[in-house]
């Protein structure tokens, strides 16, 4: 005998729910909600097989939790205290800064962008910051069981963290923790590459920037993973001539199956598209060292050879 069983099944029944909402500053809110839906039970299925009689009851609840960060238009507050010039009341200025770029490697290119929140409504003070971050990655490497062929990858990555901001005199530092998911997918599957699949795990970061005109400019940009071991720090040095900044790079990447370093230089130019939104170019480039694995893998940031990068920063 066939068992059968219903395709599908409709559910009535209640729920209640509540939330709170907590403003951070300015116009960034906290926002919590809880929901309990209790849709009752019915019959899913029910009949004889071998001469038993069966009847599958289901009574579906759900308990539906949230927790997000709310950004409200239109809701300008002056902000007292604490400013990078001696504190004093100031309109708030820069709430939101956005980054999105690309880099170019042998045999790799990869799509980032990040977004970072000033939950107290101003980096140029003291306080939490809210970052999210994605990578999309595109690399190739030769399949050492098929000569001539390769082997195709996709990297996906984005994380959520939350951090917090100190303001020093000439400048500033900052803490992130949170949550990364990245996923690897190879086409055709290679068993003995041990970054395939998908991971999440903890993961921190740490930047350090001088201030703006600083005559000249260090910078340090890193961060931890437990998804895939990832390690990544960048530092810049540079002179600061107002409206640009150049200077040479140094950078190391690793996971659980390639290590990169980099050697070059990077140029920013800072430019203003209109009274309260503000904007910076950078672009870099130099050559990549790859401590390629057995498989002549240059994984995710590409092999040995040279490099290219450009970023466009927003903040408003």
């Amino acid at each position: 005998p066939t068992l059968r069983g219903a395709r599908s099944k409709n559910f009535s029944g209640y729920f209640i729910g509540g939330g709170l909402e907590v403003m951070l500053g300015s116009n960034f809110f906290l926002r919590g909600e809880v929901r309990y839906a209790d849709y009752g039970d019915e019959i899913t299925n029910s009949g004889t097989y071998f001469g038993d009689t069966y009847v599958d009851r289901e009574d579906p609840e759900i308990i539906t939790t949230r927790l997000g960060i709310v950004y409200k238009l239109g809701r300008n507050h002056p902000v007292a205290g604490g400013l990078k010039d001696g504190g004093g009341v100031e309109e708030s200025t820069i709430k939101v800064v956005t980054i999105n770029g690309v880099d170019v490697a042998e045999d790799a290119y990869n799509f980032f962008s990040a977004t970072y929140f000033a939950l107290n409504g101003d980096f140029d003070r003291d306080g939490l910051i809210f970052r999210t971050a994605g990578v999309w990655s595109k690399f190739d490497y030769p399949d050492t069981d098929v000569p001539g062929s390769t082997i195709d990858g996709d990297d996906r990555s984005i994380d959520v963290m939350l951090g917090y901001q100190k303001i020093f005199n000439g400048f500033s530092a900052t803490v992130y923790a949170g949550y990364e998911v990245r996923d690897v997918e190879l086409r055709p599957d290679d068993r003995t590459n041990s970054v395939r699949g998908t991971e999440d795990g903890f993961k921190v970061a740490f930047d350090l920037e001088t201030a703006d005109g600083r005559p000249f400019y260090f910078g340090i940009d890193s961060s931890y993973s437990t998804a895939f071991d990832t390690y990544f720090a960048q530092v810049r040095v540079g002179r600061n001539f107002g409206t640009f900044i150049v200077g040479p790079e140094f950078e190391y990447y690793r996971d659980d199956e390639t290590e990169n370093e980099r050697v070059g230089a990077f140029l920013t130019k800072s430019f203003t598209v209109r009274d309260g939104l503000y904007g910076e170019f950078t672009v870099n480039g130099g050559y990549q060292f790859a401590d390629e694995d057995d498989n002549g893998s240059g994984g995710t940031r590409g092999g040995e050879g040279g490099y290219v990068s450009s970023a466009v920063k927003f903040a408003y």
